[in-house]
């Protein structure tokens, strides 16, 4: 029974650090904007320069988020100071990594 339970914080614990990653400016800033001016502010599909934002699989995020939580934070504390260091981290795994497949859409696109 405490397996059960321990397994719930563990995934509450990621899933709301992927959350605070995926909509945070860090990601963006660091990780999406580039991608964006690497692409050319255009649309990887029909080549409009209006409204672009980078799509990416959350799960494989999320993957990217647990392995990293796994790394950092082993015993998995939930507070504050430890969830921004595994969302820094997160961030810097994703450019050094490239490890998540992106495209850059239109909002037509997408």
């Amino acid at each position: 029974m405490i397996n059960f339970f321990h397994n719930k914080i563990d995934c509450k614990l990621v899933d709301d650090i992927t959350t605070n990653v995926h909509a945070g400016t860090d990601i963006f800033l660091n990780w999406k904007f580039p991608k964006i001016v690497e692409k050319g502010f255009t649309c990887q599909h029909c080549g409009e320069k209006k409204n672009i934002h980078v799509e990416y699989d959350i799960t494989d995020l999320r993957n990217i988020v647990e392995a990293v939580n796994a790394r950092l934070n082993p015993s998995n504390r939930d507070s504050y100071d430890v969830k921004h260091r595994v969302q820094k981290a997160v961030v810097e795994d994703l450019n050094e990594l490239n490890s998540l497949d992106y495209l850059v859409l239109c909002e037509s696109c997408s």
